[in-house]
């Protein structure tokens, strides 16, 4: 198959390390794979000036040897004109997959040549700081969908009446995310990934860390992320490490120094951090967003309502527990996402594609 992914910016996004993966194994099954995405744009002083290039939406340059293309088979190809990607700038393809809402508005509007066109859906990108008319319309869209989880292929289908939606289970690589099984960590330590979007509620995180601190002095934390808090208005205690755009092969070391791992979300399309904390055999203490549900329960972890009150009792019931218990659940996390594998999810996706060629023939 000819393959075209569109995205909109390259960034440090879970989702476009998705797309990268994928992008990528299907080169390696021996398909012609490309990838383009809107070049980083310069803010001028007017837009400055009127708030429209605020810190939160602002994409950055990336570089090279952070980019999740870099030194892999398949690089992105970046439209420098800074508008919708179209006719002119995308090759003739068999598939053309939209990777958000907005490049997804771009997709539907070319000509048939540029291929069949589907939208890979990795969010319900409903957030009130999007023209949510315009992304409702894009969901309801008649264009086959692949959605990374069961959660969202349920939303397609009963929100927005999709009837053509395959899923394709994000994935993660098993020899990257791993440690060695390990004693509970003393003192405790828990740890959580920051982001200022609204729907990853991280402030229900910190505070219900504060509160567990104040139960229990010798309670330690660690946050990291791409962006610095204070950046976005969050200060953090100083008692939260937090580490700026770790390395990746540091990434996996966070994750198995915690007793367990926060994943507070309201709202999420899958949530990665939580198959890459088990993986590292490390417990998660989640809200029922996303996947969350398919993989955490109290075998692996436990799900738990998004209030303060509710992870506060969380964290505190995971300092004190036993280490033989704990011991128990690290390893059943583990064991439960090892048929995580990338080579499983590329075949699903794989066979989704051509399922939307086979249905248009």
């Amino acid at each position: 198959m000819k393959i075209t992914f569109v995205l909109p910016y390259e960034n440090l996004s879970g989702g476009t390390r998705i797309v990268a993966e994928y992008a990528n194994r299907l080169f390696e099954r021996g398909h012609s794979v490309q990838v383009f995405a809107r070049a980083t744009p310069r803010p001028t002083p007017l837009s400055r000036i009127r708030g429209l290039w605020s810190r939160r939406f602002r994409p950055k340059p990336i570089p090279e040897e952070r980019s999740y293309f870099h030194g892999q088979p398949v690089q992105i190809t970046f439209v420098a004109h800074g508008g919708p990607i179209g006719d002119s700038d995308l090759p003739d393809a068999d598939v053309v997959i939209g990777t958000w809402w907005e490049t997804m508005e771009w997709v539907i509007a070319l000509p048939p040549g540029k291929g069949r066109k589907v939208h890979f859906v990795q969010g319900h990108e409903v957030f009130p700081f999007l023209p949510q008319d315009r992304t409702r319309a894009v969901l309801r869209h008649d264009c086959p969908k692949i959605a990374v989880s069961q959660w969202l292929r349920d939303v397609l289908t009963s929100e927005y009446g999709a009837r053509d939606v395959a899923l394709a289970e994000n994935a993660i690589d098993l020899t990257h995310f791993d440690a060695p099984p390990r004693a509970k960590p003393s003192p405790p330590q828990f740890g959580f990934l920051f982001s200022a979007a609204q729907e990853k509620n991280v402030a229900l995180a910190i505070d219900a860390l504060t509160a567990a601190k104040d139960r229990r002095p010798d309670l330690r934390a660690l946050a990291f992320g791409s962006h610095f808090p204070h950046d976005f208005g969050f200060e953090l205690p100083d008692w939260i490490a937090f580490h700026r755009a770790p390395p990746q092969d540091e990434i996996p070391r966070l994750y198995a120094s915690c007793d367990a791992w926060l994943f507070p979300s309201l709202s999420e399309g899958f949530g990665l951090p939580v198959l890459e904390a088990m993986a590292c055999r490390t417990p998660v203490i989640a809200a029922p967003a996303g996947a969350a549900p398919q993989f955490v329960d109290d075998t692996t972890g436990v799900l738990c309502e998004p209030t303060v009150e509710a992870f506060t009792e969380q964290i505190l019931r995971f300092a004190e527990m036993p280490d033989a218990d704990w011991s128990a659940l690290s390893e059943a996390a583990r064991r439960r996402v090892e048929p995580c594998t990338w080579d499983n999810a590329t075949t699903a996706f794989e066979t989704a594609l051509a399922a939307v060629l086979e249905n248009n023939a």
